[in-house]
């Protein structure tokens, strides 16, 4: 494991920002495509139509991921993050679709 960046640390910090990013409506700009503009805050529906968040959201994740990559590594023991079980990238993935379906069950389950 690299003491720069941790791709492990990476990945479970991805899934676990992403998916708060949606819930909690965090994205780190909004894109619109109807007039091809990005924007770090929502702007009027009526002058430029409706904004995707998509983006904002996968830039919101993969920046916290990305700090929390370089930073783990260096303030958590080498030992702790190569002794880490391989079950726990699993968690992130089922605690994702859990989170989903949990925010889009009105849609789920009608």
């Amino acid at each position: 494991m690299s003491r720069y960046f941790s791709l492990r640390i990476f990945s479970l910090a991805f899934g676990i920002v992403y998916t708060l990013a949606v819930v909690y409506k965090w994205p780190l700009f909004y894109y619109f495509p109807a007039v091809k503009q990005f924007s770090l805050h929502d702007l009027p529906l009526a002058t430029f139509g409706p904004g995707m968040s998509w983006f904002g959201w996968i830039a919101t994740g993969a920046l916290a991921a990305a700090i929390a990559a370089v930073l783990f590594p260096k303030l958590l023991p080498k030992r702790w993050i190569d002794q880490m079980p391989p079950g726990v990238f699993w968690l992130v993935p089922l605690a994702m679709l859990a989170g989903g379906f949990f925010r889009e069950q009105e849609w789920l389950l009608k």
